[in-house]
């Protein structure tokens, strides 16, 4: 009878050292897993100066051809404006040195990005100003 006994006795211990494993695994499963990042993508430098080189062609693009439908407008309504002559010279020549600027990126090496980034944002300047200058002449002209 004793070793019937001692038989249980082994199963029990067994059956418990069995469900302690299974609960301690449990419990570590439940613990709260370690925050992850949000899943927003980084981007390195070469994606930063990408994306600045893409965004000011775009906004060029942008600018440019809404110029281009000013000249074709005064052109078809025969607008022979001095002043809207030279604001769009002033564009035209800005809008020159500007793509001949951005032409030369693909160059660039990263240790002289940041100069050249500032160039290229002063020429943007110089568009941009031109740009307004056409616009305000053409709202003069049009009415």
């Amino acid at each position: 009878m004793n070793a019937a006994i001692d038989a249980k006795k082994i199963v029990q211990a067994i059956v418990i050292c069995y469900l302690v494993v299974l609960t301690s695994a449990i419990s570590f499963a439940q613990e709260n897993p370690l925050p992850t990042p949000p899943a927003t993508p980084t981007l390195d430098k070469q994606d930063s100066w990408q994306s600045f080189t893409l965004e000011l062609k775009d906004k060029y693009q942008k600018i440019s051809n809404e110029v281009a439908d000013i000249r074709k407008q005064a052109t078809e309504k025969k607008i022979d404006s001095p002043s809207l002559n030279d604001a769009l010279s002033d564009f035209d020549e800005a809008a020159k040195n500007f793509e001949q600027q951005i032409g030369q990126e693909s160059s660039i090496t990263a240790d002289r990005r940041s100069s050249f980034k500032s160039d290229v944002s002063n020429q943007w300047d110089k568009v941009n100003t031109a740009y307004n200058k056409v616009r305000e002449e053409w709202d003069k002209v049009n009415k």
